[in-house]
């Protein structure tokens, strides 16, 4: 597993390296759904540190 600092990881994101096509969303432990059966694409990510 790689471990990346939140800016680094928004960086990267934005510029879509290594980020996969979709899948189900998980923050903090929390499922938006249930696991697997949405599919969603994030587009742009931000972080207001």
């Amino acid at each position: 597993m790689t471990k990346l600092l939140t800016e680094k990881f928004v960086q990267k994101y934005n510029k879509r390296q290594g980020q996969i096509e979709g899948g189900s969303l998980c923050f903090y432990g929390h499922w938006f759904g249930r696991p697997h059966d949405n599919y969603h694409q994030l587009k742009l990510v931000t972080f207001d540190g």
